[in-house]
């Protein structure tokens, strides 16, 4: 995009961290989120709500805590996909899960 003069936005990075996390590419994905930084886009929601997602993806409550914590340090709210998306760890981490439910009511 910048060799033919469009800069991206966070629309353009939230569809390439999407598609990495679709594809369970979370370190990919936080690459992309460190070059979005660089560039001094600031990230949204979404972009928070992606990056939780490609946690929970690979299994990793550790990361999705991180990113949770991220969002809410940036200003931004959790919302019901948050929590929703942090929900499918369950299984795997009940005792984080309980916690992230508290926290969501």
């Amino acid at each position: 995009m910048d060799s033919v003069g469009i800069a991206p936005n966070v629309v353009t990075f939230n569809t390439l961290l999407k598609a990495c996390a679709n594809s369970g590419q979370l370190h990919e994905a936080e690459r992309i989120l460190h070059n979005m930084k660089l560039r001094g886009i600031a990230g949204d929601v979404l972009t928070y709500n992606t990056m939780i997602n490609a946690s929970v993806q690979g299994g990793d409550s550790n990361s999705a805590s991180l990113w949770l914590n991220a969002m809410k340090l940036a200003g931004g709210r959790p919302t019901v996909h948050t929590y929703t998306s942090l929900m499918a760890l369950e299984k795997h981490h009940p005792d984080q899960a309980l916690k992230w439910l508290d926290e969501a009511i």
